[in-house]
């Protein structure tokens, strides 16, 4: 999560709960403020557009994901000693995002 204000903190799960739910296109701005419980116009002292707010949230996950990212070979030995309530986040980070597998 950004470290930015309260409102712009919900403005930004708000977001992303009603991309995940509705998809970005069909997700308004009226929509998030409505999920904030604040003024539609409001959304703009913190973010410029819709698409700002996209951004913001793919770079979140994006820097998100690369943290904790893991070579392959760290997870299969993790997966001998480690529990897999700790392995299976690992090969989510690690393989997730990777074509190839």
């Amino acid at each position: 999560m950004p470290r930015t204000s309260e409102t712009k903190q919900k403005i930004f799960l708000a977001a992303v709960d009603c991309f995940a739910e509705h998809g970005y296109k069909a997700s308004s701005m009226r929509d998030i403020a409505n999920l904030v419980g604040v003024k539609a116009s409001s959304i703009y002292k913190h973010f410029s557009a819709k698409r700002e707010i996209l951004a913001e949230i793919l770079d979140y996950y994006r820097h998100h994901f690369n943290k904790y990212r893991v070579p392959p070979a760290s997870v299969l030995k993790a997966a001998e000693s480690k529990p897999m309530t700790e392995v299976i986040p690992m090969l989510f980070y690690t393989f997730g995002t990777e074509d190839e597998y």
